[in-house]
């Protein structure tokens, strides 16, 4: 590593002093060697890509990897465009019988066991077969279930006979956290984390806007993925609790001591390109309190991710749906819909900003309302890390 990164000094000198005495800066298969190291760095650190093959020659970014979707294709083809030198991106699914040299220039290939590679010959990136606390999850979030840890604000107009609540804002602080994650490979890529979350809601036609109800989520989630397959099956504790300015402002209201785990499955698969994707699971709630609190969920639903509005700012429409079905509350369907539009650096591959018109119609998510129906119309903004 040390030696590789004296080799990007000396470069980057070179043709400084290059271009001061204006004489050429470096060889071409110099600056193509220059651009791989810059390239690898960035499958390593921001996409996490360790099963790729790279190449480069005059200029051309050869990557090979499997199961790299549209949206991180479009990602990847903007950060390598930003290297300085690179003429153009190629994104490959499998190894071609060849890959085209010039007799007199060798390819250039990044190897940490051997930096000097043959001519002709393709270097696999070398990493580590596991991270601990990777920037990015297995998993990709539910974007429209209203209990997916993130970091949330919204605003939501409660439609119909809904008393005492009208005007609601509603709040999440959380984060799935990768603790284990193996590489991809053949048998697909496993990961070990916790998710952990408080959800909350205030009356803001309250005298000073009371805290109405606190949801809290904590618990181990392993996640899957095998090309456009994903899963994960996770235990977690939920409690609930009401605000106490809520209590004495509505003294008629019951308090309820709900307290559950649960343990949930979801299978998700992505289509064209990962702009569809389908998911559907379900889920048991043990240690209840009350006991009489039926155990038996079902979720399913759809997301999609349009083409890009502004490929260089990295806007996307996206819209998602979210059912769930309760036996607490016989079976009967809530609904979560969402559609807005997603902000992101295209270099990147996760944090994202989305701002989402909400419309919702069920069951209360709020834990200390479960049994009342609701129907709110609201815009929020969302944040994944």
């Amino acid at each position: 590593m040390a030696t590789r990164l004296l080799s990007i000094i000396s470069l980057l000198l070179i043709a400084f002093a290059a271009r001061a005495a204006d004489i050429p800066a470096a060889t071409p298969a110099s600056d193509d060697r220059f651009i791989a190291g810059y390239a690898t760095a960035l499958l390593e650190h921001d996409f996490h890509l360790p099963s790729s093959i790279i190449s480069v020659t005059n200029g051309v970014v050869r990557v090979i990897s499997k199961d790299i979707g549209l949206p991180v294709r479009e990602r990847l083809t903007t950060a390598f465009k930003q290297i300085p030198g690179v003429t153009r991106v190629e994104i490959v699914d499998a190894i071609p019988p060849a890959i085209p040299v010039p007799p007199d220039h060798p390819i250039a290939t990044v190897n940490p066991a051997n930096p000097d590679a043959a001519p002709g010959v393709a270097a696999k990136v070398q990493s580590k077969p596991w991270s601990l606390f990777a920037p990015d999850t297995t998993f990709d979030p539910l974007l429209a279930d209203p209990r997916w840890p993130n970091f949330s604000a919204a605003y939501d107009g409660y439609i119909g006979n809904h008393p005492p609540l009208r005007n609601v804002a509603s709040v999440s602080f959380g984060e799935s956290i990768s603790v284990y994650q193996s590489a991809a490979g053949p048998a697909g890529q496993f990961e070990l984390g916790i998710q952990a979350a408080v959800f909350a809601i205030f009356n803001l036609d309250g005298q000073s806007s009371d805290l109405v109800n606190a949801d809290y989520f904590v618990g181990p989630i392993l996640e899957y993925r095998n090309g456009d397959f994903s899963g994960f099956l996770r235990v977690y504790h939920q409690s609930s609790h009401l605000g106490d300015e809520f209590l004495l402002a509505n003294p008629g209201v019951n308090r309820v001591n709900l307290s559950y785990e649960e343990v949930d499955a979801i299978l998700s698969y992505d289509l064209f390109d990962k702009e569809l994707r389908v998911y559907g699971g379900g889920g048991y709630l043990f240690d209840r309190d009350p006991a009489n609190l039926k155990p038996g969920t079902a979720q399913y639903g759809l997301e999609y991710h349009g083409p890009r509005i502004f490929p260089s700012q990295g806007i996307t429409p996206i819209a998602a749906v979210d059912f769930q079905n309760r036996e607490q509350n016989k079976w009967n369907l809530d609904l979560s819909a969402r559609i807005g539009l997603q902000f992101e650096d295209p270099a990147k591959y996760s944090r994202r900003l989305q701002l989402l018109v909400e419309y919702y119609n069920g069951h209360s998510p709020n834990g200390q309302f479960l049994n009342q129906p609701i129907q709110y119309l609201g815009i929020g903004l969302h944040f994944y890390p």
